[in-house]
């Protein structure tokens, strides 16, 4: 607004107004310019210069009034064109963000005034100027006055040099006296005032917590502008944005918790002034900072109306019927949350009411809304005894016969009877776990991130039921289970997962969304009703203190519980998706793996078939020639072998030579290849060995370590798999109010799983090895001792891996044996012939008792049953060196000398081994 300069004098403002008469046809072009066709357009149609304007930002204008002499002056002419301005800025976050530094030139831009005092438009009708640094004395004394009987709608929200105190309410109260006058004696400035709308919530000196009816008295105090404000503009019929909140005394929860602070005080009357407008906040569209560059993706319905509307900077653009004329609080998406709103239990009218008391009186599940009668475990009776003139006292809470800021709750006693104790009644509806925080100013913030467009979706209460708005938990089909659960609407008896309810921590993950696919938000806390908060599909109980456990927040968005048997679920969530995706990859792998060998097998069919072809012609061809060229006896054909047997099957790979006679395939099958290596009688090789046909009897198997993998499963039990149940997080997070959870979990120290209590007291004692301790200068929190947890499937891979020493009772003893054996097995596997008879030596020096081995652990029997298991070994040994030698000498002499095979292998010749065969299997 500050590069707007269009100071124009008194005189030539009432020249201006006379020729906005004039058609714009008749604006003739000035001399030695050309017009664009876009500018004859606009000149030349009145209807489509007034189509543009409309969708148009304010923003967009101006740049279009600086972008020729011609449009600039058609503008300033031109009675449509400044209408409705808009500077209005976004709302600042209550939080504190972390925000960039600004340079020199946008923080001059922000600090700077805004020079109204020359912004003086003919037939300004609505103007916006909220969140700026304008300035009050301006804008009342100047432009106010000037189009008093023009300026329809004024909005200066958020605007901290405007004040209620000496600018806003002074100008109400000068017309609002002149109002009440005789015509003929009021003056001509003050005779039309074409006002119909004001906001100015968060302006200076304007009262946005509650407050007493002494502090209307203190004139220091914010709340007399605020109070006056209100009387005044009902005085006028002005429309505000400032106004009571009408639910009767304490029902009301922003004067509950005034009143809370101020017991010392007994109030008995408190006024609680609220935001008319604080869904929208007069900024329509989506919010600054959060339209994305690429194309966006279609956003689940979640009752925002506000940000449905077509805006630029939230100023609303278009056509009628809600063009930009149309101000926040007469558009559809402001008036259906506050006009026709029944209660869904008694059907009762429920009156505007402030934020917190519309969004703690609706159910976020099934979307049923309650009047502050309904919505409390005791009905408010106090206004149906009334008559119809007592209901019409108060002009802000139409059909209440006691005044809303009343904190007397119960019912007038009868003559006669003892006064009724005023006791404070209890709400029916709950939060599922988390809950919001209500400033005293109206804002609704949760959590630690900065603010941001996710708290909106509090503020779109109350919403109509049956409309697609309820919670997918609380859908009920005709069977009664939810149609889209997090998790099965019941414990199963035949489910042994997670909680009773899942067959694995995978199905729990995958219910419902693909994990790892970005899905909305659902951080957002929720308030329901009792019947909602009583069903059991949305929440799991904890096994230690019963607190219900939220499915969506605590399990799926937060991943704070604690799973008997399993890890974090942070890290359980981030294994499962890197499954899938080595899963995913796998199969992409083995699917194009496949097509390729189908067709290498296609295209090797179609040369094996046009081989056969050519082999077929060939052969038919050979025929005919050999039938031409055959001698005949007697006129007869002499019978002569034949080149190529036309009675081979086609399938057959046999290669072509002469036959004798057609083959038989009872005698010898065709399936067998007829290599010159079956026939020879020389030393069988490997290359000239016959295959083995299906008739000859199939040699004995190698063995394999089948049985070893199998004897290796069996000794450890990985069956143990926890009870699965579910516990509370070990702490609290902020916003979260429910007591905290006493219950102690174990965590394995190799494989960081969580074991409860009960499970722990079915385990055996903590293993007190050196392999098994902690670290040295590290105890155990809970136990206090030196010796880490494990769990068991731990603990048996450990004794396996040779880490534990310690038998468990588990285990058989044959199983320990075994286990042993093959540890000592492992041993003399590594070393030497030597170190094996040093290591006996060794173990006998370190025995205590060295003059006689009768009462030694260590007997001389044991040592020479361990000196002939040395030596058993190491003949085994020697005889199969001697086996694969004589194994190679063979294969040697079958080849011919000096070939590759005879030159590749070694000649390796053993001293004292005998070269006859005989001698050498003596």
């Amino acid at each position: 607004m500050a590069e707007v300069n269009m100071t124009q004098a008194a005189g030539e403002r009432q020249s201006q107004s006379q020729s906005q008469n004039t058609s714009l046809t008749s604006l003739p072009p000035q001399p030695g310019t050309r017009i664009s066709r876009f500018e004859q357009v606009v000149a030349n149609n009145e209807p489509v210069l007034e189509s543009l304007v409309a969708q148009l930002p304010t923003e967009s204008i101006l740049n279009l009034y600086h972008s020729s002499r011609f449009l600039k002056s058609l503008f300033q002419q031109s009675p449509i064109s400044w209408k409705y301005m808009s500077w209005r800025l976004h709302q600042p976050s209550p939080t504190p963000a972390h925000t960039p530094p600004a340079t020199a030139g946008s923080q001059s831009r922000q600090s700077s005034n805004y020079a109204l005092d020359q912004l003086l438009i003919t037939r300004l009708t609505s103007l916006v100027l909220d969140n700026t640094a304008v300035s009050g004395a301006t804008l009342f004394q100047t432009v106010m006055i000037l189009r008093k009987d023009t300026l329809e709608h004024v909005s200066v929200r958020g605007c901290k040099n405007v004040s209620l105190k000496y600018h806003i309410n002074p100008w109400l109260t000068m017309h609002a006296m002149a109002m009440q006058q005789p015509r003929s004696a009021k003056p001509p400035e003050l005779q039309k005032l074409a006002l119909k709308s004001l906001y100015t919530y968060r302006c200076r000196h304007h009262r946005r917590r509650p407050y007493l009816p002494s502090s209307l008295n203190r004139k220091e105090s914010d709340s007399e502008p605020t109070h006056e404000l209100v009387l005044t503009c009902h005085k006028l019929g002005i429309w505000t944005d400032t106004a009571w909140c009408t639910t009767p005394g304490a029902r009301c929860f922003r004067r509950r918790g005034y009143v809370t602070m101020r017991v010392q005080q007994d109030p008995r009357e408190v006024w609680v002034v609220y935001d008319r407008l604080w869904r929208s906040r007069n900024w329509l569209g989506s919010a600054p900072g959060t339209m994305p560059t690429t194309r966006p993706r279609k956003r689940k319905r979640d009752g925002r109306a506000w940000e449905e509307e077509i805006a630029v900077n939230g100023e609303p653009v278009g056509l009628a019927p809600e063009g930009k004329d149309v101000p926040v609080h007469l558009r559809r998406s402001h008036y259906q949350f506050v006009e026709n709103i029944h209660c869904s239990n008694c059907a009762t009218e429920i009156l505007e009411r402030c934020e917190q008391c519309s969004v703690m009186m609706h159910c976020s599940g099934c979307r049923k809304t309650l009047c502050a009668s309904c919505a409390f475990d005791r009905p408010y009776l106090r206004n149906q005894n009334a008559t119809e003139e007592e209901k019409r006292k108060f002009w802000w809470a139409p059909g209440c016969a006691v005044s809303p800021c009343s904190m007397q709750d119960t019912d007038p006693a009868a003559p006669g009877a003892p006064n009724q104790q005023n006791t404070l009644p209890n709400t029916k509806f709950k939060w599922c776990c988390t809950e919001p925080v209500f400033s005293g100013g109206g804002g609704i913030t949760f959590g630690t991130a900065p603010q941001n467009q996710d708290v909106d979706r509090l503020r779109a209460a109350p919403l109509p039921p049956n409309n697609g708005y309820e919670d997918t938990e609380f859908s009920f089909n005709e069977f009664g289970d939810s149609t889209e659960l997090i998790g099965s609407p019941l414990v199963r008896s035949n489910v042994t997962g997670p909680g009773g309810r899942w067959a694995s921590l995978a199905d729990m993950f995958l219910h419902g969304a693909q994990v790892g696919m970005h899905e909305d938000n659902d951080s957002i806390p929720r308030m329901l009703c009792d019947s909602c908060y009583n069903s059991d599909q949305w929440k799991i109980k904890c096994k230690a203190c019963a607190v219900p456990l939220c499915l969506k927040h605590d399990v799926k968005e937060k991943q704070r519980v604690r799973i008997c048997g399993y890890k974090e679920l942070g890290v359980e969530k981030q294994e499962l998706i890197a499954r899938l995706k080595a899963t995913k990859l796998f199969k992409t792998l083995w699917l194009k793996r496949k097509e390729q060998q189908k067709q290498e097998a296609n295209k090797q069919r179609k040369s094996e078939a046009q081989r056969i072809m050519e082999e077929a012609q060939l052969a038919l061809a050979a025929n005919v020639l050999l039938e031409e060229t055959r001698p005949k006896v007697n006129g007869i054909p002499q019978l002569s072998p034949s080149l190529f047997p036309l009675d081979r099957p086609v399938t057959s790979t046999l290669p072509i030579r002469v036959a004798e006679q057609v083959l038989n395939p009872e005698v010898e099958p065709i399936g067998r290849p007829l290599s010159p290596g079956s026939n020879s009688t020389g030393p069988l090789s490997r290359a000239s060995s016959p295959a083995p046909s299906a008739r000859s009897a199939t040699g004995t198997p190698e063995p394999s370590k089948a049985a070893e993998s199998t004897e290796q499963q069996q000794i450890l039990p990985s069956d143990w798999k926890g009870c699965q149940a579910f516990f509370c997080a070990s702490t609290r997070s902020q916003g979260d109010h429910r007591r905290r959870c006493s219950a102690v979990m174990r965590q394995c120290q190799d494989c960081k799983v969580f074991v409860c209590d009960d499970c722990v007291t079915g385990f055996d004692k903590s293993c007190p090895c050196s392999g098994c301790r902690l670290p040295e200068g590290e105890t155990d929190s809970i136990s206090g001792g030196t010796a880490a947890f494990y769990c068991p499937n731990c603990r048996h891979d450990r004794i396996v891996s040779r880490k534990c020493k310690r038998h468990l009772t588990c285990l058989s003893r044959s199983k320990m044996a075994r286990v042993q054996k093959e540890r000592k097995h492992r041993q003399r596997q590594k070393m030497t012939p030597e170190q094996r008879i040093g290591h006996i030596a060794d173990v006998l020096l370190d025995q205590p008792h060295l003059g006689g081995f009768g009462d030694a652990d260590f007997t001389l029997d044991t040592f020479y049953n361990s000196i002939d298991q040395e030596l058993q070994e190491l003949q085994e040994i020697s005889l199969s060196a001697v086996n694969v030698v004589r194994r190679v000498q063979n294969l040697r002499s079958q080849a011919p000398p000096g070939s590759p095979a005879a030159l590749a292998l070694p000649n390796i010749i053993i001293e004292g081994m005998e070269s006859d065969s005989s001698n050498a299997q003596e």
